[in-house]
Formats: C-alpha cells, sequence, structure tokens
C-alpha cells in the first residue's frame, strides 16, 4: 500500500510541475510583452514632461537674460563707471 500512495503521489506531482511549467510558459511571455510596453510608455511620458519643463526653464532664462540687459542698459546711462567699481559701493538711494 505504502507503493502505491508514493506512485500517486509522484503522478501527481508531475502533474503539477507540468501545469506550473505549461501556466509560465504561456503566460510568462505575454507578461513580460505587456511589463515592457508599459515601461516605454511610461517613459515617454516622462520624456513629454521633462521636455515640457525644459521649454519653461528655457523661456525664463530667456526672459532673465532680457531684464538682465535692460538693467545693465539702465546702469550704463545713469551710472556709466558702475563696470569699474567694487561691489556694494553704490548705495539705494532714499
Amino acid at each position: 500500500m505504502g507503493d502505491n500512495l508514493t506512485a500517486v503521489f509522484l503522478a501527481s506531482s508531475d502533474h503539477l510541475i507540468d501545469g506550473t511549467v505549461a501556466i509560465i510558459v504561456s503566460v510568462g511571455p505575454v507578461w513580460l510583452i505587456l511589463h515592457y510596453v508599459a515601461k516605454m510608455r511610461a517613459n515617454r511620458q516622462h520624456n513629454a514632461l521633462d521636455a515640457a519643463a525644459l521649454e519653461a526653464v528655457l523661456a525664463t532664462t530667456q526672459r532673465l537674460e532680457q531684464r538682465v540687459k535692460d538693467l545693465e542698459l539702465i546702469l550704463d546711462s545713469e551710472l556709466p563707471d558702475w563696470r569699474n567699481q567694487p561691489a556694494n559701493t553704490y548705495q539705494r538711494a532714499s
């Protein structure tokens, strides 16, 4: 009787292994494909968001550069030697 029980257990474990292998072989590749497709979509979305953020930073930088140029023009007209003076020489008029 013990030999019959061992044979039944081994046969059922073979079916269990066969079923597990069948599931892994059929579901595994599909899961991998879907996983990497989702990763690619997420990366594409990140790239679009990064590009939009970069454009906003570039626009802000250009505006700030223009403001600095305008301030330098004002200083050049009102204080022609301001570039030759050390920092903190001029004080704000009250």
